[in-house]
C-alpha cells in the first residue's frame, strides 16, 4: 500500500470523517488487476505507451469509484488515480495503488512524465475529451500523439465477469421488487408522479444508485423510470426512444406528469436501476382493468417477439439476428408498421447492451454484425406504438452464457391490473 493511501486511511479515521457504515468496495482487487491488464494488452497491441482516461464510467470501471479526475494506465505496472476533489476518500475506496489530487493539466503531465508516458501515443476519449481540454494537452506535451481508445473500453466494458453479473442479479431483483410495487398500487385516481416518485423511493432505500448513466461528454445523469399513461404511451420525445411520456412543463417535456390513471387506460412503466453503477432495464405494460381485445391482441404479439428475440440471442450469432427474429413475428401477426418506432421516427432496433450506463453496444438492429459473445448483458425491448392510440412494451435484460441467453429480470406478464 501506497504512504499516500495509508495516510489518508489514517486521516480520515482520525477526523471523524468516514460514516459510521463506510462504504466497501464493489469488486475484489484481482477483479479490477484483470481490467487494468486487459487494457495494457490492448494498448499494447495498439502500439500506445498508456491511457488517460476522464469519463466517469470507465474511471469507475477501472478506480472502482466515479470521482472527477482521471486514471492513468501506462504500458506496464500499475495504474494512478488523479482526484480532483476528496483524493483521501478516493485513496480509501479505491483499489488503485496510487490515488493523488489533482490540480488539473499540470498534474496530470507530470504524472505522464513521471511514468515516462509523455512523449508517446497516448489513448484518450474522443468522445468526453473537448476540443479545449486537447488543446491544453497538446499544448504542455507537443511531443505525444493522441489516439481514440473510447470504443475499446466500451468493447472491454461489453463483456461482463462473474463478479459484475452477481452485481446485475442485485439489480434485477430490485428492478422486480419495483414492478411488483407496480402491480400493487397502480389504481384509477393515482398520477403518475405518485407511481414515478414510489418507484425512486423504492429505488434508494433498498440500496440502488436512484439514477440511470446515459453515455455523453456532459456525464447525464437521467431519469430512474419512465411512467406513461393513456395518451402518453404513444409519446416518444426523440430523447430518449421508448415511451417518455409529455413531461410537466416545456423545459422538461418528457418524463411523468399528474395525469390521474384513469380505468380502461394503457400504463407502462420502463425502470431503469442502477446496483453500484450496474444496470438493469426492464419494462412491463397493463391496462387498468380487463383489456379489451386489441390490447390482448399487441400484448400477447409482443411477448412473441420478445421470446423469439431472446432465443435468437446466442454467442456466436449477429446482433442483427436478435432485430430479425423479432421484426418476423412483427410481419406474421400484421404489426410491423408500429414495430419499434417506425410509425413516429422509423429507428430500427429492438435493445442494447446494458452494464455501467443503461444503453451500451451492441445495438440490436438489423445491421449490426457484431458477434455476440458470452458474457454480453443484453436489453430486450420489442414495442408497438400506434399513433392516436398508444403503444405497449415489454423489456428484460439478460445475461449470454455458452447455452443462449439468461433472464436477469423477470415478474408476471399479466397484463391486466384489478381496479
Amino acid at each position: 500500500m501506497s504512504d499516500e493511501k495509508s495516510m489518508s486511511r489514517s486521516t480520515q479515521a482520525a477526523t471523524g470523517r468516514v460514516d459510521a457504515a463506510p462504504m466497501a468496495p464493489t469488486f475484489t482487487p484481482s477483479e479490477h488487476t484483470r481490467r487494468w491488464h486487459a487494457l495494457q494488452r490492448l494498448l499494447r497491441d495498439k502500439g500506445l505507451s498508456g491511457a488517460v482516461v476522464a469519463y466517469s464510467r470507465n474511471v469507475l470501471y477501472l478506480a472502482g469509484m466515479a470521482v472527477h479526475g482521471h486514471v492513468v494506465v501506462p504500458t506496464e505496472g500499475d495504474p494512478v488515480l488523479l482526484a480532483q476533489i476528496d483524493s483521501g476518500r478516493a485513496g480509501a475506496l479505491s483499489p488503485v495503488p496510487t490515488v493523488l489530487t489533482s490540480r488539473g493539466v499540470g498534474t496530470l503531465v507530470e504524472v505522464l512524465a513521471d511514468l515516462g508516458v509523455a512523449d508517446g501515443v497516448l489513448g484518450v476519449e474522443h468522445d468526453f475529451l473537448t476540443i479545449a481540454a486537447h488543446g491544453k494537452l497538446q499544448g504542455r506535451l507537443p511531443r505525444a500523439r493522441f489516439v481514440d481508445v473510447a470504443p475499446d473500453l466500451l468493447a472491454l466494458r461489453s463483456i461482463k465477469s462473474p463478479e459484475e453479473v452477481a452485481v446485475l442479479e442485485r439489480a434485477a431483483r430490485l428492478s422486480d421488487a419495483q414492478l411488483l410495487r407496480v402491480r400493487e398500487i397502480a389504481r384509477p385516481g393515482v398520477t403518475e408522479v405518485e407511481l414515478h416518485v414510489e418507484l425512486g423511493r423504492l429505488q434508494r432505500t433498498e440500496g440502488a444508485d436512484g439514477f440511470s448513466a446515459k453515455h455523453g461528454p456532459n456525464d447525464r445523469l437521467i431519469e430512474h423510470a419512465w411512467v406513461v399513461s393513456g395518451p402518453h404511451t404513444e409519446q416518444v420525445s426523440g430523447y430518449w426512444l421508448t415511451m417518455t411520456g409529455a413531461g410537466p412543463s416545456p423545459a422538461r417535456p418528457y418524463g411523468p406528469t399528474s395525469r390521474v390513471l384513469q380505468e380502461g387506460d394503457l400504463l407502462c412503466c420502463d425502470v431503469g436501476t442502477a446496483v453500484a453503477g450496474y444496470h438493469v432495464d426492464h419494462a412491463r405494460s397493463y391496462v387498468l382493468g380487463c383489456p379489451d381485445d386489441r390490447q390482448r391482441r399487441c400484448w400477447d404479439a409482443l411477448l412473441e417477439m420478445q421470446s423469439r428475440a431472446i432465443e435468437a440471442a446466442v454467442p456466436g450469432r449477429p446482433a442483427s439476428d436478435v432485430y430479425d427474429a423479432a421484426h418476423r413475428v412483427a410481419q406474421t401477426l400484421g404489426f410491423a408498421d408500429h414495430f419499434m418506432t417506425r410509425a413516429l421516427y422509423d429507428v430500427p432496433y429492438v435493445g442494447h447492451g446494458v452494464g455501467l450506463e443503461i444503453d451500451e453496444g451492441p445495438l440490436l438492429t438489423p445491421d449490426n454484425r457484431t458477434v455476440l459473445q458470452e458474457g454480453m448483458v443484453l436489453a430486450v425491448e420489442p414495442k408497438v406504438i400506434v399513433p392516436g392510440w398508444g403503444g405497449l412494451t415489454v423489456e428484460d435484460t439478460v445475461v449470454l452464457t455458452r447455452y443462449g441467453a439468461q433472464r436477469l429480470t423477470g415478474v408476471t406478464t399479466e397484463l391486466e391490473l384489478p381496479v
